[in-house]
């Protein structure tokens, strides 16, 4: 499986290229460090979404955010 890092940008969707945006809507599905962010309200509701606010509002220290998301992909 091949992944794809896509910034979603100072804001909305309208600020993200054209190519960040035709990755995003063209994925079967988009894994979002975190589900809070404008441009993620943009995206079509065809867009399957997989959030890690999770992992955010339960580790313990910000240095393990990062090992745990690798770990769950």
């Amino acid at each position: 499986m091949a992944i794809t890092i896509v910034g979603l940008g100072p804001g909305n969707g309208r600020l993200l290229t054209r190519a960040a945006w035709d990755l995003l809507t063209s994925a079967n599905v988009v894994y979002l460090r975190t589900q809070r962010h404008p441009a993620v309200d943009d995206l079509p509701d065809s867009v399957q979404r997989v959030s890690f606010d999770h992992i955010y509002d339960t580790a313990e220290k910000f240095e393990d955010v990062y090992q745990q998301i690798v770990s769950e992909l």
